[in-house]
């Protein structure tokens, strides 16, 4: 029997629990609530394959099934869209105004899409359908005033995995769909490269990542490509979510594509590319073609094949201290990024979900910053995004830290952090490694196990250390990163 201080309890809880689920959550915010100064705790959503575009005031994604958030500052998230079903803000109707796309993939499912303000000032978003266990599927698009929506559909504009055909905008094309070569109409990204020419790159699994130059008046492919350019993959090969952004600076374009399968437990991890050219071909540290994969894979979803292939910038990791302690520093199958430039903090960012560490498939977005190595070659910040500006280091990293390698395997086995000492221009590891840490014009250089790391030095807000802390990310010369963050 409950006695009265129990009742006054639950009484407490429930209020509580009708707080969290009140209709405001659903709601866009009124006004700026401000950016978190030294936030020790963030406002999460759960949104998969998370696509970022800045409205007049507010930072928007719209993922997989629909689900929408905004934030002003990167930290505190708010949703306010789920679900294919009517009366989602962002596509009121889409039961009914999706109807031919929904069909066609035979799904109710919405996959990886992509919005973009186009030169017109009106925002498009480009959605994909698809079940996900076969390349039936489609691309269209649809069109809003306002970044969050209504959006109107404007109609299909590709589509793929019906067997027989090969049906792209030009449905009058016959030729025999093949999806060891032919792309999965999934997963697009447009663009403009930097000429403000406009291109949409695109693909999962099945024949791989390809690209297509788009019309700026139609929305729509440019006539007479087909399904374009392969860029990547193939044979199905589990590569997915490209995504491309040029860099003004080193004058490359970056391609970053997802690894291996999305589940946890799956090795689900963040690769990067480049090239000079916005369709191709894009090379890795190594100098190797990435497009060269498919020459080496035997076998469904051949990650021994292509886990060579490209720069790996984040995999599964968890932070423990030198007790032991867990660090509050751990990720499991981080992928289906977006990047954005936001020229108001001058920061560029990675906006991407991940599930963690014994929790399952439960997911949330998380938000990093990206840096470029003195040869051009971006680093993942170790730590998220706090909503404030990490600190570049020029000199004194002396300290105790707890390094992570981003090693090459695509098999779902979490790296656990390892004790390294720096003091001076020296260093150590708990296993009796040990070498020089050379910093020149705010770039810095280590070597460990024969491979050259090349990157930054960072101090960032740590919020369960409650303090700021320095970090380190380096890009290595064979395809792995480093990842360090002082005890």
């Amino acid at each position: 029997m409950f006695n009265n201080k129990n009742k006054i309890l639950v009484f407490l809880i429930m209020l509580l629990l009708v707080a969290g689920c009140s209709s405001k959550a659903s709601k866009l915010y009124e006004t700026n609530p401000g950016p978190s100064d030294l936030p020790s705790r963030y406002s999460n959503v759960g949104v998969h394959d998370p696509a970022v575009v800045k409205g007049e005031d507010r930072i928007f994604i719209i993922g997989s099934h629909l689900d929408a958030a905004h934030t002003y500052d990167y930290v505190n998230w708010q949703r306010y869209g789920s679900g294919v079903k009517n009366g989602n803000p962002v596509i009121p109707n889409v039961e009914e105004d999706m109807k031919e796309a929904l069909e066609w993939a035979e799904t109710s499912t919405f996959w990886a899409g992509d919005i973009i303000r186009m030169k017109d000032g009106k925002y498009y978003y480009y959605y994909s359908v698809c079940e996900g266990s076969q390349p039936l599927s489609a691309i269209g698009y649809a069109v809003a005033d306002k970044v969050e929506g209504p959006y109107v559909n404007q109609g299909i504009i590709m589509k793929s995995g019906r067997a027989g055909k090969l049906l792209t905008y030009e449905p009058d094309r016959n030729i025999q769909y093949d999806p060891n070569i032919h792309p999965n109409a999934i997963d697009p990204t447009v663009f403009y490269d930097h000429e403000e020419n406009l291109w949409m790159v695109y693909g999962s699994y099945s024949g791989g990542i390809f690209i297509l130059q788009m019309d700026e008046k139609t929305k729509m492919p440019v006539p007479g490509q087909g399904y374009g350019t392969r860029l990547m993959g193939g044979k199905h090969t589990r590569i997915e979510n490209p995504y491309i952004i040029y860099d003004e600076n080193s004058e490359y374009y970056y391609l970053y594509t997802s690894y291996g399968g999305l589940g946890s437990g799956h090795g689900y991890q963040t690769r990067v590319a480049r090239s000079k050219q916005v369709d191709g071909p894009y090379k890795d540290i190594m100098d190797q073609n990435i497009d060269d994969i498919n020459q080496y894979v035997t076998k469904f979803f051949d990650d021994e094949a292509i886990s060579p292939f490209g720069n790996k910038v984040m995999g599964d990791f968890e932070f423990v201290d030198s007790s032991g302690n867990k660090m509050g520093h751990a990720y499991i199958s981080p992928g289906g990024a977006s990047f954005i430039y936001d020229k108001d903090i001058d920061r560029t960012l990675m906006i991407f979900h991940t599930r963690f560490p014994r929790k399952g498939e439960a997911h949330e977005i998380r938000t990093h910053e990206i840096y470029m190595n003195e040869e051009g070659w971006p680093v993942v910040a170790p730590i998220r995004y706090s909503g404030k500006d990490g600190t570049k280091l020029n000199d004194n990293l002396d300290g105790v830290y707890q390094y992570i390698l981003n090693t090459l395997e695509i098999i779902g086995d979490t790296k656990i952090s390892s004790q390294i000492k720096i003091d001076g221009n020296q260093y150590v590891t708990e296993d009796g490694q040990s070498g020089k840490v050379e910093f020149k014009d705010g770039y810095l250089t280590l070597e460990l196990s024969g491979t050259e790391y090349k990157g930054v030095a960072l101090q960032q807000w740590d919020s369960k250390q409650k303090k700021m802390v320095k970090t380190i990310t380096l890009q290595g010369d064979d395809n792995t990163s480093l990842w360090a963050i002082e005890e």
